[in-house]
């Protein structure tokens, strides 16, 4: 227990309900956490008791604990206070180095005798290029490929795809770094990439996704002034009202028709949009989902956007199943709007269930 200071010092990955943050202590009993789907930050302290190690938050009224002594590997020896949930959660040191497999798992011979620097996370740079490798038939979309170049010379590609959003308990993480595999460019693959096995490629995806999200309210805003300024034109057809008489329709996202009578209410702004509303929208859609849920608030937002005229990126689509853009689908389903999809292959390490039977989580996820 006497190094736990030393042991908390540095970078560790939080995971409370549907939100993943990074927290990186100093020795200063200063503490700073941002969020890895979003720019959102902040600041406060930590103290240590001959038990715990406490958190606190500027302007917040969240408080945190982790029982000592520390396990830098992923445990749930913790307790979380807040408004929005109380209860323990998980959290993991972000490890630069190979972590100690316990005895007794065997771990591959092909990669038993290689040089932890030939690790996939252990790379030396990392570029994503919001434009690069988008195929020619897609309108609008945003690459989803990390370019990764290694001390060694070599550089390989990794599409987000392959790095997945889950949260795994310490004896399958190291599981799954004990059997990797020798996979392109020489690298050692975890057989799971995920938070646990691959934390600094999972934070170069999180700030990837950050990146398209934040060209993408940049072109809606240009987009929007434009549209403003052409409808503002004295007689331009696409500022006239339509003739009398002529009924102005709408096209939904393809899936199964819906009951005879069961309309949908006219959403004119997101807080309109509840949770009997989605499930009114959505009921006898056929398309499949990787996500087992959706947050309203998020869902609110997007309806928001779309009422303005806001083009979202395309949706991924393997075929039926949403890979990708599972709140701008549900958006456009709630206004029977038409959105963009791409194709896309889909990791095969998720059962897709029916978007119908979605759960609809009311916590905002962007929000802290």
């Amino acid at each position: 227990m006497a190094d736990d200071k030393q042991l908390l010092i540095g970078k560790w990955t939080v995971w409370v309900k549907d939100w993943i943050w990074e927290y990186e202590f100093s020795s200063n009993g200063t503490v700073a956490w941002k969020d890895t789907r979003s720019l959102e930050k902040g600041s406060g302290n930590w103290s240590m008791s001959s038990k715990l190690v406490n958190l606190s938050w500027l302007n917040s009224t969240t408080r945190e604990s982790w029982h000592r002594p520390l396990d830098i590997l992923l445990n749930k020896k913790t307790f979380y206070s807040s408004t929005y949930f109380t209860g323990p959660y998980q959290i993991e040191k972000v490890r630069s180095v190979t972590p100690g497999l316990p005895s007794g798992i065997p771990v591959n011979p092909e990669i038993a005798n290689l040089s932890w620097d030939k690790y996939v996370d252990q790379y030396a740079d990392c570029k994503y290029d919001l434009n690069y490798k988008i195929s020619q038939n897609v309108s609008f979309g945003y690459s989803s490929i990390l370019q990764l170049s290694y001390d060694d010379g070599v550089n390989i590609e990794l599409d987000f795809g392959e790095i997945e959003d889950r949260s795994m308990p310490s004896d399958a993480a190291r599981n799954a770094m004990a059997q990797g595999y020798l996979g392109r460019g020489g690298r050692i693959f975890p057989r799971v990439l995920a938070p646990a096995t691959v934390p600094r490629l999972w934070m170069a995806k999180s700030k990837a996704l950050a990146d398209q999200d934040k060209d993408f309210k940049t072109f809606a805003g240009v987009g929007m002034a434009g549209v403003a300024f052409v409808l503002s034109v004295p007689a331009m057809p696409a500022g006239l009202p339509p003739p009398a008489g002529v009924t102005v329709g709408k096209t939904r996202v393809p899936g199964v028709s819906r009951t005879a009578g069961a309309a949908l209410p006219v959403i004119t702004k997101g807080s309109e949009v509840t949770e009997e509303v989605i499930r009114n929208a959505l009921r006898g859609d056929q398309t499949r989902t990787l996500q087992g849920k959706v947050s309203l608030p998020a869902v609110q937002r997007y309806v928001d956007r779309l009422l303005k005229g806001d083009v979202p990126p395309a949706i991924k689509m393997d075929g039926q199943t949403i890979v990708e853009g599972n709140h701008r689908y549900v958006a456009a389903k709630v206004l029977g709007k038409n959105v963009p999809t791409t194709p896309w292959r889909s990791p095969g390490t998720k059962t897709p269930t029916p978007i119908e039977q979605i759960q609809i989580d009311k916590i905002d996820w962007g929000n802290r």
